[in-house]
């Protein structure tokens, strides 16, 4: 049927920007296949133009197309079309895809052209949780790191802090693998110093604590007393206060590094705390709590992310091993194969076959050229990942030592390795260790001319490793100098007391780079190299800064044009922005169920879930309920949300109810919305989000190009996607992705 769009018409669709959200973003999958399905109906209405490695082939019965452009698309082995297949006369359909975080993990498969069957495949196959979060490599001491060889091409390295400089210690390349764990191991010095101090630190607390026990118990009754508290609260406290007091000191050390999270979380629940309070322990490891936590206060993060490093490597394999918009452009492009030392014929032979652990399997000389490909993402940059594709790949990435966003695209870091942009994009806080970077990410061919003002010399720990040495009184002195050059070449009214950042110099700079100015070699020298140093330090998750990365696109790389940013490419994107976990629909006939329980009895206890039998009760009422709407407002045959949700298991239910049960508490404990006290690190990173998040959105109709997605109960932390409980919801979520894709764009699904 012909299109219906209440915003964004298909015709203007050239873009597309995905948001971060942790497990959230497993329901892109649905959305992506609806873009699809919507694309191929479209073609079918077109000239019907497929194009094989010989070239475009015509059909022998074109159908007549009702749009204005014929839309055309290339073949594939692949069930299903992917979206880069398609083509508006001899243009892509979709000129750029952009993420964060979660976002990112999606858009880099797309931008590969894989499609809607291989992220169900990556998403079904690769166990998130065992390889993301594993639980017995956490790489003490060691982080993942991107350096620069003499020539100033990016090297991607493993390293080490030497006392506080990062990056000066234990510096090694780092080996690649698409079928087994790389062994990095970790440094065990540091290891058995931390835990010592870790164990002595808590030990401390719990002495005093035991040792102090009644009087902390008098001051307690006295708060509870003067503020009126609930008795039993006093109750809880005291429990907790006998608890230690009863616990035998000298053992401590030895229960520290055995507890498990699971006793952990069994601990938390004699002490009544509740499951919404202990959520962040789902980043911790299994069995190594000390090792873990002294991961986040020494090496920033618990997790290395060297299995990230292997996990985007696995899908550049993937993308090689059928006929993608990639694998065909590699082919075409002889530098890059050069640089492998592979020719045409063997990528052209090059097969590979994923197990159920999304590992790569291959045999004959497709073991050799697997081989040779683990050079591709040091090599693959973004200026060569645009040549290949054609797209404008973008991310969001958080610049911790700066404390900025910044950009990843073609134009802004052409010689940085897209794999580790996508890489400190989705590298969450906490779970992940920052990724640190010394890299150039634009090439500077006057370096020589600034010289005498820093050294670009062999590092003392590996020779093979270059480093810039640049003093703080030297930087701060040629920074002033550098944003004077910008205001005066752009005419600038801004005051020079600024930053290098994208909300200020850093596009200006990046623009007077690319022109034709009538600077020194010693001013251009000066503004790469200030350029290059907006994007080095410790790099983490895009979306803790800009979540949904749309104005990305509109950053123009036409010199032509007066001002760095062109917000009219803004009505050419489709955001898809993960939204509530629920429709409201829905959530508010539970919290009717829940209004019934006037005691509270019931809320206490589902909030807590230890009562299995008084979770069935409640499931069963919620059930019931749905029962009543499915026989009141059955219109059609064809099966409803309501039917999916009535048939999923009773364990499914509990992680459903569970959500919308500490929901309800938070709506009925009398806040307004703006009385509830909120913890001031959350509270500034969601206020940093919801600014640049903001700053997307430049006139009220650009909300009319945001397709929100709703999750159904996937979490942010929810990581293993592979759970009994977790994989009902991902279906349900991404069936429902994909019809609110096709009604955004008026499309009858399965018309």
């Amino acid at each position: 049927m012909e299109q219906k769009s209440k915003g964004l018409s298909l015709k203007d669709l050239e873009y597309i920007a995905l948001e971060g959200g942790g497990g959230k973003g497993a329901v892109y999958k649905g959305a992506v296949e609806a873009l699809e399905e919507i694309f191929k109906k479209e073609w079918e209405k077109g000239t019907y133009n497929r194009k094989t490695k010989d070239g475009f082939v015509e059909n022998e019965t074109p159908a007549i197309t009702t749009i204005n452009e014929a839309v055309k698309h290339h073949s594939s082995k692949f069930t299903k079309i992917a979206m880069l297949d398609y083509y508006v006369d001899s243009d892509l359909k979709i000129k750029g895809i952009a993420g964060a975080s979660a976002g990112a993990i999606t858009a880099f498969p797309l931008a590969l052209g894989l499609n809607s069957e291989d992220i169900n495949q990556i998403l079904e196959t690769y166990p998130f949780n065992e390889e993301f979060l594993p639980n017995n490599e956490l790489h003490i001491g060691k982080y993942r790191m991107i350096g620069m060889d003499k020539d100033g091409k990016a090297k991607i390295l493993i390293a080490e802090d030497a006392l506080k400089k990062l990056g000066e210690k234990n510096i090694e390349e780092y080996k690649y693998s698409a079928n087994k764990k790389i062994k990095v191991g970790s440094n065990q010095v540091k290891s058995i110093i931390r835990n010592q101090i870790l164990s002595l630190v808590i030990s401390i607390i719990f002495v005093g604590i035991k040792n102090k026990s009644e009087n902390v118990k008098n001051i307690i009754e006295y708060i509870q007393k003067i503020l009126q508290w609930p008795k039993e609260w006093f109750a809880t406290q005291v429990n907790s206060l006998d608890f230690i007091a009863k616990f035998n000191i000298t053992s401590l050390p030895n229960v520290l590094f055995s507890i498990s999270k699971a006793t952990l979380i069994s601990l938390f629940k004699k002490l009544k705390i509740k499951p919404n309070q202990w959520k962040t322990i789902d980043i911790l490891p299994t069995n190594n709590l000390i090792s873990g936590i002294g991961n986040i206060l020494w090496d920033r993060g618990v997790y290395s992310g060297f299995e990230v490093r292997d996990f985007f490597f696995k899908i550049l394999i993937l993308a090689l091993s059928k006929d993608t918009h990639f694998r065909r452009g590699l082919i075409e492009n002889d530098n890059l194969l050069t640089k492998l030392r592979l020719s045409k014929k063997q990528i052209e032979d090059f097969s590979v076959r994923f197990n159920e652990k999304f590992e790569a399997e291959t045999t004959g000389a497709s073991t050799q050229t697997l081989e040779l490909l683990k050079k591709l993402p040091e090599i693959l940059t973004f200026k060569e990942f645009k040549e290949i594709t054609k797209i404008n790949f973008s991310l969001c990435v958080t610049n911790t030592t700066t404390n900025q966003p910044i950009y990843f695209s073609f134009y802004f870091t052409p010689n940085f390795p897209v794999t580790e942009a996508v890489g400190s994009s989705m590298s969450f806080p906490l779970a992940f260790k920052s990724v640190y970077n010394e890299a150039d990410v634009l090439h500077n061919p006057y370096i020589q001319k600034i010289k005498d003002y820093f050294s670009f010399s062999p590092s003392k720990d590996n020779e093979a490793i270059y480093k810039t040495l640049f003093s703080a009184r030297d930087y701060n002195y040629y920074l002033n100098l550098v944003l004077k050059i910008v205001k005066d070449e752009e005419k600038l009214k801004m005051s020079t007391n600024g930053n290098l950042s994208f909300r200020s110099f850093l596009p200006y700079l990046r623009k007077i780079i690319d022109g034709n100015s009538a600077l020194s070699d010693f001013e251009k020298a000066l503004l790469i190299f200030y350029y290059n140093s907006a994007f080095k330090g410790l790099l983490i998750d895009g979306g803790v800064t800009n979540n949904l990365p749309t104005n990305i696109f509109s950053y123009t790389t036409d010199n032509n044009i007066d001002k760095p940013q062109d917000f009219s490419v803004k009505q050419k994107i489709l955001s898809l922005k993960l939204d509530r976990s629920f429709p409201d629909e829905f959530k508010e006939m539970v919290f009717n169920v829940l209004k019934e329980d006037k005691s509270g009895k019931t809320i206490e206890k589902l909030s807590n879930w230890q009562d299995k039998l008084g979770a069935f009760t409640f499931i069963k009422k919620v059930k019931k309920d749905l029962y009543l709407k499915k026989a009141f407002n059955r219109i059609s045959k064809e099966e409803t949300l309501d039917d999916k949700l009535l048939s999923l298991s009773e364990e499914v239910w509990i992680k459903i109810c569970k959500e919308l049960v500490d929901e309800y508490k938070l709506s009925k404990k009398g806040y307004t919305p703006w009385n509830k006290q909120v913890f001031a690190v959350s509270g500034l990173i969601d206020s940093l989000q919801f600014g640049f998040d903001q700053a997307q959105i430049e006139n009220i109709s650009d909300n009319e190009n945001i397709i929100p997605l709703y999750c159904y109960g996937i979490g942010t932390l929810d990581f293993d996607l592979t759970a009994k409980e977790m994989k009902p919801l991902v279906k349900i979520a991404n069936e429902n992705s994909k019809k609110d894709v096709f009604s955004y764009f008026g499309y009858n699904q399965g018309a």
